[in-house]
């Protein structure tokens, strides 16, 4: 099996989106950084035809369940990696979104359509670059997977 190639044990934070929603993000720093989001099942997910994903700019959110089935990767519970330069807003509005609202962000819109999201755990790292970390994060992610994150696409 191979190993993560994120040391996750470097990361904080480690809640539900519903735990999250519930206690109102304040858990969550308002400082620069990355986040991921973690898949804690054994197997894989079940995935939903229409997810729970806003349409942002009127942009369908939902992909095709075959395709989701092919970029699923196993043996990993990393399956996005994000930054922000406000972790709490930048999550929070990640989190609008799963709950349908129409808001500007649809980085990593594929969590909305697997089945249970808000059990997904979210974690982050505080860093002055989060830029160049989330970049440093998906090249070791890559290395060892070959592919990008579940939920990373490319624009």
């Amino acid at each position: 099996m191979k190993k993560n190639s994120i040391t996750l044990n470097s990361f904080e934070g480690c809640l539900s989106f519903k735990q999250l929603r519930k206690e109102g993000y304040r858990k969550i720093p308002q400082d620069p950084g990355v986040y991921i989001i973690i898949y804690k099942g054994k197997n894989p997910p079940k995935y939903l035809i229409t997810g729970t994903g806003g349409h942002y700019k009127g942009l369908d959110p939902n992909e095709l369940v075959t395709s989701l089935k092919r970029k699923w990767i196993k043996n990993t519970k990393i399956i996005y990696i994000g930054k922000g330069n406000n972790l709490r807003s930048r999550i929070k509005l990640y989190s609008h979104f799963g709950n349908g609202e129409p808001v500007a962000h649809r980085g990593g819109r594929f969590i909305w359509q697997l089945e249970g999201s808000e059990n997904l755990i979210v974690a982050w790292k505080l860093c002055t670059s989060s830029r160049s970390l989330e970049k440093d994060l998906i090249e070791k992610f890559v290395l060892v997977y070959g592919s990008l994150p579940f939920a990373n696409i490319i624009h």
